[in-house]
């Protein structure tokens, strides 16, 4: 595996990874699995930092110029960072949509979800698109303001802004 292979599969498998520990954490005990909301949010609060700084990291990797000078251009892990962690964003958000309804019907014999731990969970999942899609799109739209006044570059060409011609 090169740097290249291993940066790539880093970043993959810490979206995926955050995805589905969020789904699954949010719609096990509304399924019934032996577990409390409180069990699960515990749980999450070890794993969610756990890859949202492999994500960051790999931000930081963009934005400091890093692609530009290693072995793979700065697009392909430009385009993974801005757009995986919006569908997971979107895919966990309706998993934790329905499991709030699901854990308060009638018929639920555990604890439901109450107000305050989906307003936790939404701001566990939204740390997601802070480590991710925040930190590029502050790199993203400082690049396109240095870049008025010079000769025009497209964006992706320009990432990241080293100063050199």
């Amino acid at each position: 595996m090169t740097p290249a292979e291993a940066r790539i599969w880093i970043i993959k498998s810490s979206i995926l990874a955050y995805g589905c520990a969020f789904v699954f954490f949010v719609l096990a005990p509304a399924l019934n699995y032996p577990l409390s909301y409180s069990d699960a949010i515990n749980v999450m609060k070890v794993i969610v930092p756990i890859f949202a700084g492999y994500l960051g990291s790999a931000v930081l990797f963009v934005g400091a110029g890093g692609a530009s000078i290693a072995d793979e251009p700065a697009d392909k892990i430009l385009s993974l960072l801005v757009k995986w962690p919006i569908f997971v964003f979107v895919i966990s958000m309706v998993a934790l949509l329905v499991s709030f309804p699901l854990s308060n019907r009638a018929g639920f014999t555990g604890s439901g979800m109450t107000p305050n731990t989906l307003s936790l969970l939404v701001s566990l999942l939204t740390a997601l698109l802070a480590a991710t899609t925040g930190g590029i799109s502050s790199y993203l739209f400082k690049i396109e303001r240095k870049a008025v006044g010079r000769r025009a570059r497209p964006a992706s060409k320009t990432l990241p802004d080293t100063g050199q011609e």
